[in-house]
């Protein structure tokens, strides 16, 4: 590393944007979720290269109004574009366009609002499917402003994606705004600051919005400037790789992240380290650079009972951003397994919500701000051993299961409003009904089915309507926890206590109980308990509870190698930049390269009891120990 690339990266630590120049194009570094990220700047001139300008500063041509005369709301004064705050039509580019990077600048009012339509229909279509999308313009400070949506503020993608911060400039003075559109990743710069990058991996509304539309700036019947507005081609930017849910965006323990370390401790490779309040063992959910976690912290003799809490952390410097309580339990808890916790299950993110769920203690959706939206607590059940299975998204539901002492079920919420959409009444032979898992959403016969293990049964459900569609039993098997992976055209599920078994079901074309047809293989050696299994490429790698590695043929069940590690395990183990990851409950950690031969690259860890799973981020493992939160990367 040479002087000047030092120098970019200690800016980038401390958070700054230092604009160099490479040929003759001036480009940017900033930190983007606690990774670098180059992206090049907004210039305010006409004479970008490869940019055109879309005004010429005296007339409107070019633009049109929108079922209406332009002149009755619009006017060109003094090389500005205004609104003359009489109602009218919205200003619509006469010319379509895909793929593109937009740079202008805009002044309002006090109180001020407008926005800057994007590939919109003909008729401005900026919400639901087959529509365009509206980027926001506020005056983000005005007081009247204060309780809006997190997606309602300057440089959001108005109902789906929000600025993670409002840099808008005081009324009357000029800011600028960078759009940059390529398929369905979106990049909005605020003057200069990057504010949002959206993809449909983590907006799922974005893959159903046009691609090729009109440009728009919006009348809201107020006064409003625009004026060095050009157009060039799209720029490839990074969407900064969030860890959404337990297990990573796919939910399969698979990580895009590159030059992660191998090793670490308490003094190498620690970028920071954050103590967490009270207990919980919920894996870091990491989105637009910021983690979420929950905890569980008792009360003392004045306020006895206990509280259940979620954490936002700044992903970059580890700064805890705010710290809420969603419920409190006076008094009588459930006991729970000396494994476990009061906040054992991990949350979701996903289109600016955040979806925590403490098992039979409640559910409830906060806002990115740490606002508490709904919360459910109309699922309850007598639990054993507490509460652990994730839940999942899907189709506007919020997911889990809820698998009890007796009478264990599936429920499903409305993700919007937390009410009950469906319930699904699980029955099977298992004389103890307790389990823990994490359903699966997968692709089956070219539809979505939900896969949900329980005791002594998995079931596949239809995810909107909760009827069932097939099932697999497996005897007595209780206290399930594994999630369920696919691969090869196989499910891979574990069947729990007292003997673990792995087993591998064909469910394409499965209807009914197909238990006795579908099994294409099953295995009991060395099996896990609690870590969910990991598929890479042809071969399934899996650890016991009791410290067993081993590796097997994924299509057939056939072992290739089986090693003893040493310690205990429950956290699932993790693929990321060509390594496999697997960490102990002690704080030993053991990094392995996979392939059908054991081969081991290094030992890491710490000297911290740790059962939850990994969070990743580009290049950076996040670490949660019995006590801390630790952001683990390379330290030159």
């Amino acid at each position: 590393m040479n002087a000047k690339t030092q120098s970019w990266a200690k800016a980038a630590k401390k958070k700054e944007i230092m604009m160099i120049s490479v040929g003759k194009v001036d480009v940017q570094w900033l930190v983007i979720g606690g990774a670098l990220a180059l992206y090049a700047a907004s210039v305010c001139s006409a004479n970008e290269p490869g940019y055109r300008s879309l005004f010429d500063g005296k007339s409107l041509a070019g633009w049109e109004g929108a079922g209406q005369p332009a002149e009755k709301c619009w006017k060109v004064e003094e090389g500005t574009i205004v609104c003359t705050g009489e109602k009218g039509p919205w200003l619509r580019s006469k010319e379509e366009f895909g793929d593109f990077n937009l740079r202008l600048e805009y002044k309002l009012k006090a109180a001020g609002n407008s926005g800057v339509y994007i590939r919109v229909p003909a008729d401005g279509k900026h919400h639901g499917d087959g529509a365009g999308i509206e980027v926001q313009t506020l005056d983000d400070r005005h007081g009247k402003y204060r309780e809006l949506k997190p997606y309602q503020y300057t440089g959001s993608l108005y109902a789906i994606a929000p600025a993670t911060s409002h840099v808008g400039k005081d009324p009357g003075e000029w800011n600028s705004l960078e759009i940059n559109c390529r398929g369905t990743k979106y990049h909005i710069t605020h003057n200069g600051t990057l504010i949002v990058a959206a993809d449909e991996q983590a907006y799922p509304e974005l893959a159903g919005r046009l691609t090729k539309g009109f440009l728009g700036l919006q009348n809201h019947s107020e006064e409003v400037w625009f004026r060095n507005i050009r157009i060039g081609p799209a720029l490839e930017m990074p969407i900064a790789a969030d860890w959404p849910q337990f297990r990573g965006a796919a939910g399969d323990g698979h990580a895009r992240a590159k030059n992660l370390p191998s090793t670490w401790d308490e003094t190498t490779n620690v970028a920071w380290k954050t103590e967490i309040p009270g207990k919980g063992w919920s894996s870091p959910s990491l989105y637009q650079g910021r983690l979420y976690l929950t905890t569980a912290v008792a009360g003392d003799e004045e306020n006895p009972g206990q509280t259940l809490r979620t954490l936002c952390v700044d992903a970059a410097d580890g700064k805890v951003l705010w710290n809420v309580e969603v419920f409190r339990e006076e008094t009588g808890a459930p006991k729970i397994h000396t494994k476990n916790s009061h906040a054992s299950p991990t949350p979701i993110v996903e289109s600016g919500h955040v979806y925590v769920h403490f098992g039979h203690s409640g559910t409830a959706c906060l806002d990115l701000t740490g606002k508490v939206e709904w919360k459910d607590q109309t699922h309850t059940y007598a639990p054993v051993h507490g509460n652990g299975g994730s839940p999942v998204l899907f189709g506007g539901l919020l997911i889990f299961s809820c698998d009890g002492a007796e009478d264990p079920f599936v429920f499903a919420l409305d993700a919007k409003t937390g009410k009950e959409k469906w319930r699904f009444a699980r029955s099977s032979n298992s004389k103890n009904k307790f389990s823990f898992s994490t359903p699966a959403i997968l692709e089956i016969d070219g539809k979505k089915q939900l896969i949900t293990p329980g005791s002594g049964v998995v079931n596949a459900l239809d995810p909107l309507s909760g009827e069932e569609i097939w099932q697999v039993r497996y005897g007595d098997g209780y206290s399930v926890i594994p999630k369920p992976i696919m691969g090869h055209g196989l499910l891979f599920i574990a069947t729990g206590y007292n003997t673990p078994n792995v087993m591998a079901i064909r469910p394409e074309g499965a209807m009914g109980d197909v238990t006795e047809a579908n099994v294409a293989w099953s295995i009991k050696k060395a099996t896990p308990n609690t870590p969910s299994l990991l598929l890479v490429g042809d071969e399934l790698y899996m650890v016991s509870d009791k410290g067993i590695a081993s590796c097997v043929d994924a299509k057939t069940g056939h072992e290739h190698w089986n090693e003893r590690i040493g310690g205990g395990y429950s956290t699932s183990p993790l693929y990321a930049d060509g390594k496999i990851y697997i960490q102990s409950e002690e704080g030993a950690a053991i990094v392995l390269k996979p392939g059908t031969k054991f081969d081991k690259v290094a030992d890491a860890g710490f000297k911290e009891r740790t059962l939850a799973s990994y969070a990743v981020s580009e290049n950076a493992l996040f670490i949660r120990t019995e006590r801390n939160l630790y952001r683990v990367q390379q330290v030159q």
